[in-house]
């Protein structure tokens, strides 16, 4: 008798309480109605519409590249121009367009290496090193921080932009350099 007490005893101890879930639908059903008018205009869509909405987007993405890559260079390019206080010769106008490839190159380069995972254990490694001296610990080991670094990346579309950006620049420099080679 004792023995059939102590294993319903564990029994129960080791049973989930069973509660019935009360679910409020006014909730849920406006989001299954957006999802299904979302499905229902793709569905809805040709082929050819769904290939034209895609390139719409990828034109957009390209033009936003484009314009970024124009402003940055532009600034760069100024302040190459202003850091040397001269606006007049060809030789500091090439000196300002390696100097802006240099930066943009660099960017693409890091980003490149960050995606690679090369960072982790100089990132780790710093940082665990620096915390000692508070006297802390880090909040995650090296497993944990390369995982995160490797499931986050950085969208490879954002890395090419930062390569384009760079010989944006590249190829007035190298015409620069011809110039003042001759």
């Amino acid at each position: 008798m004792n023995q059939d007490q102590n294993d319903k005893k564990k029994l129960n101890k080791m049973t989930f309480v069973k509660q019935e879930l009360v679910i409020d639908e006014s909730i849920n059903e406006p989001v299954i109605e957006e999802e299904k008018k979302q499905v229902s205009v793709q569905d809805t869509l040709t082929p050819e519409e769904r290939q034209k909405r895609k390139r719409k987007e990828q034109l957009k993405k390209a033009g936003l590249v484009f314009l970024y890559a124009l402003i940055s260079n532009s600034l760069l390019l100024l302040f190459g121009l202003v850091w040397q206080n001269d606006f007049a010769t060809l030789m500091a106008w090439g000196d300002s367009l390696w100097f802006a490839f240099a930066l943009q190159f660099a960017v693409a380069w890091i980003l490149t290496v960050y995606n690679m995972n090369l960072f982790s254990p100089l990132i780790h490694g710093t940082k665990t090193f620096l915390l000692l001296f508070v006297g802390k610990k880090p909040k995650e080991d090296y497993y944990t921080f390369m995982m995160k670094v490797q499931n986050n990346q950085i969208p490879k579309f954002y890395i090419v932009a930062a390569y384009f950006c760079a010989l944006m620049v590249l190829i007035p420099a190298i015409i620069t350099l011809i110039i003042l080679m001759a």
